[in-house]
This record gives structure tokens, sequence and C-alpha cells, in this order.
């Protein structure tokens, strides 16, 4: 009897052990489950201060609603290679950059088409067709754009007064605009993103009417010959050296500004200038005025709404779902509000309405914009873009031969 009872005991202890062996795997399973994090992994190259703020506020603002899923930004700027650098890291979910690598990536095929995700959320009829046309190849999208700026042209009507310039609704030249305050030494300030300098910029206002951006698009790396049958971009060169032998504008002619041009041309310290919509609160509280009706080359202007922030899912993502959550949350009424409401202005039509000081006009822009308002350096590879830039600075100094495009054309494809 005594045996029995030593047996039971023993077991007793056994099972009491074994019990609180389980619950302490059990507890220390639940703990490892509950400190567990999904990760998306983001690359982006982008430089602009403007832009990298409204991406902080979309990660800070996703992980207040999401605090199981950590976001690792992978900042490369001085990766000179992005297609190299996503084939080396598997691990990157989601990548923002400007449409010229977006272009380039995809055509690698490493980036996933979304489609599907634009028609599960509605992206064509709720965003305006500038921002899909950003995010688009072909006939498919392969990424979503951000931060749509345009270009406004804001003045000291004093001092166009002084100039004769009194109605502005007459579509006043801004070649002879930009000439007549050449002529009195007076400098322009251009106010725009850190990627881009001043003669570049220039290059986007007189160029992109003269450059059939759809058939650019089209061929897209498609070899030299197929570059080379394609004139628009020699020809637009061709008439901006005019512009410059003409003295109508040089390299000097223009300066970068900063956010305090806004209230140096309000005193007439300039007379003009050119600024990102990035300052909308701030030109709608100043004294001044906005250019809007004007011709470029006798030609009447049409809106130009630039995209450098673009956002694309890999086909090598470990995380789709969370991956694919975070695009949904950054192009959500609620977001999209959040950013209108703190004065940005954004692609999504309801948001965009809710802004109370917007010049009438830039919404004008956006909503009558399409892939033909695609700035057109944006559809070039990225080689070609680089090259362009050289030879829009040669022009600049003076140097001009006609062979311009070809050069260009050469340095990726000879």
């Amino acid at each position: 009897m005594k045996k029995n009872n030593r047996n039971i005991l023993i077991a007793i202890i056994i099972i009491f052990f074994l019990s609180l062996n389980i619950c302490s795997c059990s507890k220390a399973k639940k703990e490892k489950k509950k400190e567990d994090k999904s990760k998306i992994n983001i690359y982006t190259d982008i430089k602009d201060e403007y832009s990298l703020n409204i991406i902080q506020l979309g990660i800070d603002s996703y992980k207040e609603k999401n605090n199981k899923v950590e976001i690792i930004i992978k900042n490369s700027i001085n990766q000179k290679d992005i297609s190299k650098y996503l084939n080396d890291n598997k691990d990157i979910d989601l990548v923002i950059t400007n449409r010229n690598n977006m272009l380039e990536i995809s055509n690698k095929g490493l980036l996933a088409n979304l489609n599907g995700f634009y028609n599960k959320n509605d992206i064509n009829n709720r965003f305006y067709n500038i921002i899909t046309a950003y995010g688009m190849k072909g006939d498919k999208y392969f990424g979503l754009a951000l931060v749509p700026f345009t270009i406004e042209i804001i003045y000291n009507e004093k001092y166009f007064n002084s100039m004769g310039i009194t109605n502005t609704n007459n579509k006043v030249s801004l070649e002879e605009l930009i000439k007549n305050i050449k002529d009195k030494n007076l400098k322009i300030p251009m106010v725009i993103p850190e990627s881009m300098d001043t003669m570049e910029m220039l290059s986007i206002i007189f160029g992109n009417s003269l450059v059939d951006n759809r058939k650019l698009e089209s061929i897209y790396d498609s070899g030299g010959e197929k570059y080379k049958e394609f004139k628009d971009v020699q020809n637009f060169l061709d008439s901006f050296n005019k512009l410059i032998k003409s003295g109508y504008f040089n390299k000097e002619t223009f300066e970068r500004g900063n956010e305090s041009t806004i209230a140096y041309v309000e005193r007439g310290e300039y007379p003009m200038a050119f600024v990102v919509s990035y300052y909308n609160q701030e030109m709608a509280k100043a004294n001044i005025k906005v250019l809007d009706n004007y011709k470029i080359l006798g030609k009447e202007n049409t809106p130009v709404v630039l995209v450098d922030t673009l956002i694309s899912l890999t086909n090598n993502s470990k995380n789709t779902e969370d991956a694919t959550d975070f695009i949904k949350f950054i192009c959500s009424d609620e977001f999209q509000d959040k950013l209108a409401d703190s004065g940005v202005i954004v692609g999504n039509k309801k948001s965009l309405d809710s802004m109370i000081s917007l010049y009438p006009h830039i919404k004008g822009n956006l909503s009558s914009s399409n892939m033909d308002s695609v700035v057109y350096i944006y559809n070039l590879p990225i080689q070609m873009r680089k090259e362009l830039k050289i030879e829009i600075e040669s022009l600049s100094k003076g140097k001009y031969d006609g062979k311009e495009w070809s050069r260009i054309i050469d340095s990726l494809y000879k």
C-alpha cells in the first residue's frame, strides 16, 4: 500500500512539473509571437527634403495604426545602379524613386504589376489622370505617384505695370518677358526640387509642349535606331539654342531660390520667379500675382505637372500583404486628407477639393493633365537623361552643333 501511495505521489509530482513546463512554453511562445513584428523594407533614393518629409509622415501615420509592423528604410543615395541593388538585396518590399528609375527596373522585371491594386482600390476614379500616368508603362501600372507639383510663375504687379504689362490676359510671351528682365541685368530665381538645376527646369518649361511624350514613352529603351527616328528632342534643342543665341536668356539669367523668394518678389526685389507649388500656402498669403496665361515659342502654354516620387512593389517582396497594405494606406482618403489639411497639394480629387488656400488654376492644371503632361525627361532611360542634362549645360555656354540628340543616343547604344 505504501509503495502504491509512493508511486501515486511521484506521478502527481511529474504531472505537476510537466504542466509547469507546458505552461511556460506556451507563455514563451505567446510572448515571442507578441514580440514578433512584420517587416516592410523600403528602398528610397529620393533627395528632395520636401518629398522625404511627406514619406516620413506617411510612415509615421501608418505605424500609429499598425504598431505590429516595423518599417525599415534603406536609403542608398550614393547607389549608382538601382537594378543591381535590387538584384543583390532580395529583402526589399517597396521602392520609392523617380519615374526614370521606375521605368528601368520595371523593364528588367523587378517590379510587380499593380493593375489589380489600381482596380481594387478604384485609383483611376479617385485620383487625377496625371497621377496614374506617372505610374504607367505601356498598359501596365508599376507605381503610384505621391507628390505632384506644378511650376508657378509669380510676379510683382507693380513691376509688371512699370514694364507696360498691365493685362496678363493678353497671353504674354514668356521668352519676351524673360528677355525684358535679363536686359535690365536682373536675376530670375527658381525655387525648384534639389534633384534639378535651373537649366534642366527651363528645358522642361520650354520643351515639354514640343516633345510627343506618348511616343517617347512607347520607344523606351528600344534601341538607337528607334530613338534616331524620333526628332522631337533635337528639334526642341534647336529652338532652345536659338533662344540663347538670340539673347533671350542664358545660364546667368537664373539663380536658385529658396522659401524666402516669395517675400522678395512681394517686396519688388525680384520682378518674378519660378516657384514649385509646394509653396502654395505662402503664395496665397503674399501680395503677389501668378502668371497663368502666357505663350511659349508662339504656342499656348500647356500644363506641366512634375512628380519626382513614386512608390512601387517589388517582385521579390517577401511581405507582399503588408507592403500592399502600406501603399493602400498612403493612397487612402484618410491620409490624403491629412496631407491636404497640412497644405500639401495631392492628386486625390476629394482631398484636393477640401483645400482652402489653393490657387484655382493649380487644380485646373492637375485636372486637365494626362500622359502628355508627364515631363519628357522622365520618359528617358537614366543614362540618356544624364547626357541630355550635359548637352543643355553646353548649350547654355554657347556650344551647339545640331548633333546633340545623336550624342545622347550614342552614349547608351553605340
